[in-house]
């Protein structure tokens, strides 16, 4: 699994949508959001934000 820490998480999972990666599952916590996906190679991807 590769996680990246992004400062817009936003517009980078909006991003990721328009280009038909749509998030397999997110969640909320006391230390931010995260969206889990799978890469087009099957690669388990986490975006994490604040």
């Amino acid at each position: 699994m590769e996680a990246f820490r992004v400062e817009n998480f936003e517009e980078r999972g909006a991003a990721l949508k328009a280009k038909g990666l749509a998030p397999e599952s997110t969640e909320k916590d006391a230390t931010g959001q995260f969206a889990h996906f799978h890469d087009p190679e099957g690669n388990d991807v986490t975006l994490w934000g604040k």
